[in-house]
């Protein structure tokens, strides 16, 4: 590894909708913290085939504009704790650096839900109906009804993807448990500027004063799924061909077929049909992170 090569010594590694778009922008505008400006590169994530970044050269260069003044550079992937390779490819690349790693973790119910209504939003997800894609798991896992859109099944196994006890006891398998930064997004909501000082200590860089804390990737749906599904098909075409011109109007008509909204409760019979099947992850999460999170339950 060329030693001159500035590497990130700090990932955000998820878990998705947990509130890491919102951490991975306050960190950036830290004057002490780079971070790439391609969220979500996910180029180390060998095991699924949904990786941005997939060469060195490429990975290396989201990282070059730091200078010496960011003694912390990193990047988001939200999927590299889901992902049974990733941490363990990014500890193999560090060359004995110190790396240091922040974990969100929500509601699994919650994540699963939210989970599923920004992958409809992608057009990774042809089931717009949350209870039917849930069902339709076992199906994913065999790379079975999905969308033409769809690019990586494994992302709509919701009921894994959201298991985060697991997904953590394995991080504190191969990772010192002092680099890792354990945030619960209940907190972030609630004590936003606590939760920010807290990274900041743990990632060795002074408080910035920072005052506004609002939220990044709120609930997002499409005006057309159609215009989007052909948007997306277009920009597809003009990667696998490298046609570079054009991308411009394509983004500016995909950021004007979206509009916010708020989202339909969850009905009380698939709250508790969820609320059994993550009860013994929440514990086994509680135990990790010694915490009471029982009322997850409820």
């Amino acid at each position: 590894m060329n030693k001159n090569l500035v590497t990130p010594n700090f990932f955000i590694l998820g878990a998705p909708k947990c509130g890491t778009t919102s951490l991975a922008e306050w960190l950036a505008e830290h004057p002490n913290i780079f971070m790439s400006a391609l969220k979500e590169p996910h180029y180390y994530n060998t095991d699924h085939t949904h990786r941005v970044v997939t060469t060195k050269d490429h990975y290396s260069s989201l990282f070059k504009q730091a200078g010496p003044e960011h003694s912390v550079v990193g990047e988001a992937s939200v999927w590299y704790l889901y992902s049974k390779e990733a941490v363990s490819q990014i500890l193999e690349d560090s060359d004995g650096k110190e790396i240091k790693f922040v974990v969100m973790l929500r509601n699994p119910s919650k994540m699963a839900y939210s989970l599923h209504e920004q992958q409809v939003f992608n057009l990774n997800e042809p089931e717009t109906n949350f209870e039917k894609a849930w069902n339709l798991q076992e199906d994913r896992k065999l790379n079975k009804k999905v969308g033409l859109s769809t690019r990586d099944p494994q992302l709509l196994v919701y009921g894994e993807i959201c298991k985060l006890g697991a997904q953590l006891q394995r991080l504190f398998e191969i990772v010192p448990r002092e680099s890792v930064k354990v945030i619960v997004l209940d907190d972030m909501k609630t004590k936003a500027e606590s939760v920010y000082r807290d990274v900041l200590t743990f990632l060795d860089v002074p408080y910035d004063n920072r005052s506004n804390f609002e939220a990044v990737n709120t609930a997002k749906v499409r005006k057309s799924p159609f215009l989007a599904l052909i948007i997306k098909l277009l920009g597809k075409l003009k990667q696998k061909l490298k046609i570079t011109k054009g991308f411009g109007l394509l983004n500016k008509t995909n950021a004007a077929n979206v509009k916010n909204r708020a989202r339909t409760p969850l009905s009380v019979e698939m709250k508790s049909m969820m609320s059994a099947y993550f009860k013994e992850d929440v514990a086994l999460l509680s135990t990790l992170i010694d915490r009471d999170l029982s009322h997850w339950n409820n």
